[in-house]
């Protein structure tokens, strides 16, 4: 059995339940104690740190309910999941709107109970990785030189401390997610889950299911109940990327939860309270979509209260030097290089450079550099790598071809940077020397 370091606390009245349930839990890894009643709880609250607490509704003296309220208002990162012998529809919504992350009834299978912990546990794994990597994200992305990007950092800032919804604008790669992370690390939910979503990626059906949810059996492949974003946001923050990609009849859906702060799961007509800030990006102008009636206007109002613009790195390039060197230091430790010195050629193109993929172009030139450096410097030759993803393009070729062609170009750079020794090379790109061989081959590179 492996410790999950997850501290839980049982409180139930029965003391022959709590016990077994205990014993259930401690087989599954997680760290337990029990108590006899809500009294008794408070008290341990407020002298030890619990990741969660399970407790009965119906008890005497304070009842679950209440219990609830007390947890809530002295550490509102505890998670809470009430049981009781008898469900009622009343009582679980209630226990819901109260910050409760789930109801369990007693004579269930208590896998479900597990599973409901399992899915509370994985997200404290979550944010606490999160927490450990994001003072270096902020001051990687948060910080700068520039008077104007200064100026949007402290708008996010303050926005931070409000419950409204924002609007994040800009160029794709300027970095909208890591606003959007910022934005919840500083507000009141911060220590609540932080849930993106990218509406691009997903199609219509598929993406209604992974914001509402499913019954089991909704449609074929259901093959067991889901829960969506939204639930999964619950009393947190709910990111959606590229929202200007979606659907018109998914907007309407997502316009009634705003208003309504309920949602159903596909295949089900139950309601379920959900309390969650929403953030929203796209690299698109809404406006026009609206012109052309691909974008609804009275969702676009109801998520706008507040309209951040990101510039793009083009328009801060006092940040060159500092981004460069945080990217250099974390590309070098993930590939075991010591970079010790960057020509001044390469900082004068760099400072020169446009990219078009603002940070995020930015960060992989970096990573190219780190790659093909030598003896700790990265050269003025190192820049044709950079090169590579526009050579060969033309607007009219298959996505194969042109995969092709970037693949060629690649592999003879290469090969020239090292001389054409194929050892090096297929060490370089990771494949084996055979495969190179095929490779040139099919190509028909030549020295």
């Amino acid at each position: 059995m492996n410790s999950k370091n997850y501290g839980i606390l049982i409180v139930d009245d029965e003391a022959a339940y709590s016990k077994g349930l205990a014993k259930i839990l401690e087989i599954e890894g997680y760290i337990l104690e029990t108590v006899l009643s809500a009294e008794d709880a408070i008290e341990k609250i407020k002298h030890k740190k619990y990741q969660m607490v399970v407790t009965d509704l119906m008890m005497n003296g304070m009842n679950g309910i209440e219990l609830l309220e007390k947890i809530v208002a002295l550490d509102a990162n505890i998670k809470v999941i009430l049981m009781t012998a008898y469900a009622t529809v009343p009582n679980a919504v209630e226990a819901m709107k109260k910050g409760a992350v789930s109801y369990f009834v007693k004579g269930n299978d208590p896998v479900e109970l597990i599973n409901e912990i399992e899915k509370a546990y994985k997200e404290y794994k979550k944010f606490e990785l999160n927490s450990k990597i994001y003072d270096k994200k902020e001051k990687l992305l948060l910080e700068s030189e520039n008077s104007e990007f200064k100026k949007i950092i402290d708008m996010a800032l303050k926005v931070a401390k409000t419950p409204v919804n924002v609007i994040l604008l800009g160029e794709s790669g300027v970095g909208k997610e890591v606003f959007a992370d910022f934005i919840h690390t500083q507000s009141e939910r911060k220590n609540k889950p932080f849930v993106a979503v990218n509406c691009h990626a997903l199609s219509e059906s598929i993406l209604e299911s992974e914001l509402f949810g499913h019954s089991k059996g909704a449609f074929t492949g259901a093959n067991e109940e889901r829960i969506g974003r939204f639930e999964s946001a619950n009393m947190g923050t709910l990111f959606l990327d590229e929202i200007a990609d979606m659907p018109l009849s998914t907007q309407v859906k997502l316009l009634r939860v705003i208003e309504d702060r309920t949602i159903e799961k596909i295949g089900s007509n139950i309601s379920t309270p959900v309390d969650f800030r929403l953030i929203t990006a796209t690299n698109k102008s809404i406006v026009k979509l609206i012109e052309q009636g691909l974008f609804r206007e009275d969702f676009y109002y109801r998520i706008n209260t507040i309209i951040i613009e990101i510039p793009p790195l083009r328009h801060h390039k006092e940040d060159i030097y500092s981004l460069a060197n945080n990217f250099i230091t974390t590309a070098s430790k993930q590939m075991n290089k010591k970079i010790h010195k960057v020509e001044p050629e390469v900082w004068e193109y760099l400072k020169q450079y446009d990219y078009p993929g603002n940070i995020r172009e930015f960060k992989n030139i970096i990573e190219r550099l780190v790659v093909f450096s030598e003896n700790g410097v990265i050269s003025k030759d190192d820049l044709l790598i950079h090169e590579i993803p526009t050579t060969d393009y033309e607007g009219d070729q298959t996505l194969k071809t042109f995969r092709s062609a970037i693949e060629k170009k690649y592999i003879e750079t290469v090969l020239e940077k090292n001389s054409f020794s194929m050892t090096k090379t297929s060490k370089v790109l990771g494949i084996t020397r055979r495969q190179l061989q095929n490779k040139v081959n099919e190509y028909e590179i030549q020295k």
